[in-house]
Formats: C-alpha cells, sequence, structure tokens
C-alpha cells in the first residue's frame, strides 16, 4: 500500500519498506535486468 511516509514493495513474501524520502535522492530498480542478448 502507499503510505504518507513508506512505499510498500511486495517481494516474494518479503515486505520492503522505502522511505519516501530516499526515493527523491536515490534510484530504484525494481525487476530482474533483460538478458542483452535475445
Amino acid at each position: 500500500g502507499i503510505d504518507l511516509r513508506y512505499t510498500t514493495l511486495q517481494n516474494e513474501g518479503q515486505t520492503i519498506l522505502l522511505p519516501n524520502s530516499l526515493l527523491f535522492t536515490n534510484p530504484i530498480t525494481i525487476g530482474k535486468p533483460k538478458s542483452e542478448e535475445g
């Protein structure tokens, strides 16, 4: 869910809380990198 102070991510049973202040200063990558070679 969305909180005023934290962004919540659900990942395979894990709950990740990210302070919103971090979202403005640090890039976040979600998901797995795609293979460059098809």
